[in-house]
């Protein structure tokens, strides 16, 4: 029978997309203030998949990507998504936007050598059960040819940019684990 083990740690990724750069500098700052320094960002970009929230947001929708430095334990992933839905009302409050219902979404996801999985409070056929009525959801694999989109991945996660933020931070992932491995092999203060 196979043990049980405690997972490796994973790097955090949020996903910002809105109409209003300026809300998502401010959301930068708090995301920055809460989960710590950024090892890598994608600037904001013109998302492909905006269509579906322009009537919330506005238009242009622009999107980018926030790396995180520190590891976390992907069993986090739920708390981040519960964290991050917070802080989108919190900005859609101060905003003072009253136009649009939604002034960004913030999308927390981690990241692995291997694959890359988002939060979401949607229940799809290819999400499964995290807890407090947040999911998890593989939109993207890492294998010998690269990063691939699985279908139901947003255009905007497979982008070339995207995907060599991907690649940086798929190496940074395996350098915190092979790190957490040799601290958890050396020997323990009584």
């Amino acid at each position: 029978m196979a043990k049980a083990r405690t997972a490796p740690s994973v790097l955090l990724t949020v996903a910002l997309l809105g109409a209003d750069e300026d809300l998502m500098r401010r959301a930068r700052q708090l995301l920055v203030r809460r989960y710590g320094a950024l090892a890598d960002e994608l600037a904001p970009f013109d998302s492909a998949d905006g269509t579906l929230y322009e009537h919330q947001m506005g238009a242009p929708l622009r999107r980018c990507f926030l790396l995180f430095a520190h590891p976390l334990r992907p069993g986090r992933l739920a708390d981040v998504k519960i964290e991050t839905n917070a802080l989108e009302v919190q900005i859609t409050e101060d905003s003072l936007l009253t136009d649009y219902v939604r002034a960004l979404n913030i999308d927390p996801s981690y990241v692995t050598p291997h694959k890359l999985v988002r939060a979401t409070t949607r229940d799809t056929p290819t999400a499964v059960y995290l807890d407090g009525g947040v999911y998890g959801e593989v939109l993207l694999v890492h294998s010998t040819s690269g990063w691939e989109a699985l279908p139901h991945a947003p255009a905007d996660y497979a982008t070339p940019a995207s995907c060599a933020l991907w690649n940086h931070a798929g190496k940074l992932a395996e350098r915190a684990v092979a790190d957490a491995t040799v601290d958890a092999s050396e020997p323990q203060d009584p």
